[in-house]
């Protein structure tokens, strides 16, 4: 399987008109030195890592026609997907699907949905998974299967997890790991409108596992399911 590498320069923008590896997977993907970055295909396929990095405050636009955009590397450890950009979605329909294997991590460098709310954000599988605050147009924000099929390792939050739609009904954000690791102050939260019956928020970790702050609790977690829940 041949590696791609890209490096489009510090002002380079990086489009993906269609999907990579779907047909035949490709060997690690790096991505580097990007400005803003454009995946309107459906599929991103790795048998190693995926690496798309920029400046924390560049842009990874989803456009998708399927409404759903799936990146899968190869599982292994150190198979990772990293991405370090922005991700956000204008129109407010496209779901984001990572799965790195059981072995592979997972890195959102940068808020996901904070200037426009992608559809949804699954992971559904990595060891360990890092995210960045999250913003859906009432979609799921699902990591982890369920109890059962959890992360195997940390699952590490560093900002709000919100399923907002506005009147209507949001979707739940279930967050399945062995451990999960509060890295800072931060808000889950269901739209609050009183007028919608909402899904639910469910934290499940290993049974000897932890949900944990790196800070003392007054630096913790505010659970907010809506009025109508």
């Amino acid at each position: 399987n041949t590696d791609l590498t890209i490096n489009a320069g510090a002002e380079g923008d990086l489009t993906c008109g269609g999907s990579v590896g779907s047909s035949n997977s490709i060997g690690t993907i790096t991505a580097t030195t990007l400005d803003d970055v454009i995946i309107s295909g459906d599929e991103i396929t790795s048998v190693g890592a995926i690496s798309i990095t920029g400046d924390a405050s560049d842009t990874v636009s989803l456009s998708g026609t399927s409404n759903t955009t799936t990146i899968t590397s190869g599982g292994a450890d150190t198979e990772d997907i990293s991405i370090s950009g922005l991700i956000d979605d204008a129109a407010n329909d496209t779901t984001l699907s990572l799965n790195a294997g059981a072995l592979g991590d997972v890195s959102l460098g940068a808020a996901v949905g904070s200037v426009n709310a992608i559809a949804g954000l699954t992971i559904s599988n990595a060891y360990d998974a890092t995210l960045q605050a999250v913003s859906t147009a009432g979609g799921a924000i699902s990591v982890g299967t369920d109890s059962s099929t959890r992360l195997g390792g940390t699952l590490s939050l560093n900002g709000d997890l919100a399923s907002e739609n506005g009147g209507a009904t949001a979707g739940a954000i279930s967050l399945y790991a062995d451990d999960i690791l509060l890295e800072a102050t931060g808000t889950i939260s269901l739209d609050a409108d009183a007028a919608t019956t909402d899904a639910v928020i469910t934290i499940a970790t290993d049974a000897a596992g932890s949900l944990s702050s790196s800070t003392a609790w007054e630096d913790g977690i505010t659970i907010n399911s809506g009025s109508a829940n």
